[in-house]
């Protein structure tokens, strides 16, 4: 999993530094978008990958894995060909300002807040309750996700897409506005993403639409005053009430005034505000 780009493989990798044990190393490391990742560790090919891409044969470790499911918890499943070894169970910690985050972007004007996971459907619906999702999608694959974004602009129009790895970079590029969180995300969802946030902080989510909306206003507010100004003076100097010197000081006045009014977007702006 270390030369995995993953959220999940980065979780596995901590927990194993933080417990002390030997990260042993891998060769031939072949990553299968959407399915997991297999490698060489001494000499034998080792497999990590969904529960549902490498299904246990032995009644114990397919009661213990369904027990582990039902319980909210995504399993990853070590195999050796087609020997299940094991799997590692995970559990997805909400992020402290998700609720909050979320409840903003409502407020915003944001209709419609989905969920696409390639997570177990248990442990999916667990997390879109707490957090106040409008509805989840769960055990998608990248071209799952891109299916369903598809489906949303056909049934809701303009859709963004929210993404940090590998398997959302193809909804990422689909969707009307892709938006990679940066901290953790991988290269090729923040390559094809359209914004990216420079952090994993759920909050800036909204931040970034208030500024987004703010710098349209302002734009606006500068086309009028720019072709306002050109509206009046053009027509002046024609006619001859106003001499060429007149006439200059005044456009040139305008675009001082339309660069100070940009300024404005340098001031601080709460979360979420939309005046």
């Amino acid at each position: 999993e270390s030369h995995v780009t993953h959220p999940i493989a980065d979780a596995i990798v901590r927990e194993a530094e933080r417990r002390g044990l030997e990260i042993l190393p891998a060769d031939d490391v072949r990553q299968v978008s959407g399915s997991g990742a297999s490698g060489v560790v001494g000499g034998r090919r080792i497999a990590l990958g969904r529960h549902d891409t490498f299904p246990a044969t032995d009644e114990h470790t397919r009661r213990a894995i369904d027990e582990a499911l039902a319980g909210g918890v995504t399993a990853v499943v070590a195999a050796e060909g087609d020997r299940v070894l094991g799997f590692i169970g995970l559990a997805d910690e909400i992020r402290p300002e998700a609720r909050e985050a979320l409840a903003t972007l409502h407020r915003m004007g944001i209709r419609r807040i989905v969920m696409l996971t390639g997570d177990h459907e248990t442990a999916a619906k667990a997390i879109a309750d707490r957090v106040g999702l409008d509805a989840w999608h769960a055990g998608l694959l990248p071209e799952d996700k891109l299916r369903v974004v598809e489906q949303l602009t056909a049934d809701h129009g303009r859709v963004a897409m929210v993404g940090d790895g590998v398997n959302d970079a193809p909804a990422l590029a689909k969707a009307d506005i892709g938006i990679a969180m940066g901290a953790a995300g991988a290269d090729v969802a923040m390559e094809t993403a359209d914004v990216v946030l420079m952090g994993s902080d759920l909050s800036h989510l909204p931040r970034a639409i208030g500024l987004s909306r703010r710098a349209r206003r302002i734009i606006i507010q500068n086309l009028v005053i720019a072709l306002g100004v050109i509206a009046v003076v053009a027509p002046l100097a024609a006619l001859g009430y106003a001499n060429l010197a007149l006439a200059v000081l005044l456009h040139e006045g305008s675009t001082v005034v339309v660069v100070v009014n940009s300024l404005r977007l340098l001031r601080p702006d709460r979360a979420g505000q939309t005046r």
